[in-house]
């Protein structure tokens, strides 16, 4: 008559497997938290505080770091660009020279190239005193062993010293060169292919700076990927730890109600006594 009823008790077979799904999800939650993501206990949120302070300093250095290597660059691109301009004016100045080595142009044409050749010395010169960044000057001669910083850190791959020579006419020999005579032409195209080279060498040299400050921006990039990856574990933390709150809470209903259900089957055998 009752059998049935007390055989298939469906409140306690519902909540049975209620808890048996919540009791799944509260261990797998807690497996999580403490080895995938190295944490101990899921009420231990020390280590989170270490942890976040320490993130919240290296997010700081890097800040810094990043200034450094921009400023850095900025300077040595600054330098490279003044470079490639005199370096195209010394070219012009060379093929005017050229011109003038021969025997059969006229006096009038002669005087005219050496008006020429001297404005394009002189616009050397002004770029060399003028080309600067943040105030400091690069290429009149006064940027000699500097230090630049391009990292946070104190190793030597982290900071940058080196030279730029004097690259206006007198520090490039051609100062005094003209083209009033064919012998002075020659004189001038001469100096004007040492100068070429000695800006060539210049440049090469900003070469190996730009190579070794793209080293500590890529250093840099690796290291905010591992932060970035660090700041994906922590909100999987958090998901992980608002999943276990809720199966906790789904657990202990299920307790209550698989004990209720027990205790109402129970009462139903002791009605049918």
């Amino acid at each position: 008559m009752h059998s049935s009823r007390i055989k298939n008790n469906s409140s306690a077979a519902t909540a049975y497997k209620n808890f048996f799904r919540s009791q799944i999800g509260l261990n797998t939650n807690l497996g999580r938290l403490s080895s995938s993501l190295g944490i101990s206990s899921a009420s231990d949120n020390s280590s989170d505080t270490i942890i976040s302070a320490q993130k919240e300093v290296q997010v700081a250095e890097m800040k810094r770091a990043d200034t450094n290597a921009q400023q850095a660059h900025d300077l040595v691109q600054t330098a490279e660009n003044g470079l490639i301009e005199i370096r195209g004016i010394l070219t012009l100045m060379r093929e005017i020279a050229a011109q003038s080595v021969t025997e059969v142009i006229t006096d009038i044409s002669r005087a005219n190239n050496d008006l020429e050749f001297q404005a394009l010395g002189s616009e050397i010169t002004r770029i060399a005193s003028e080309t600067e960044r943040n105030g400091i000057h690069v290429l009149d001669g006064s940027f000699t062993g500097n230090t630049l910083q391009i990292g946070f850190g104190s190793d030597e791959n982290q900071r940058l010293t080196f030279s730029i020579i004097n690259v206006a006419e007198d520090g490039l020999k051609i100062a005094t060169d003209n083209l009033q005579s064919v012998a002075n032409a020659r004189t001038a195209i001469d100096n004007l292919g040492a100068s070429i080279e000695m800006v060539d060498a210049e440049r090469s040299k900003l070469g190996v700076a730009q190579d070794q400050i793209q080293f500590v921006v890529s250093d840099l990039t690796s290291n905010r990927q591992n932060m970035l990856q660090l700041t994906i574990q922590n909100a999987d933390y958090v998901l992980e730890a608002t999943e276990l709150a809720k199966n906790q809470i789904l657990t202990q209903s299920g307790t209550a109600i698989l004990t209720q259900a027990s205790a109402m089957s129970q009462n139903v055998l002791n009605l049918l006594r």
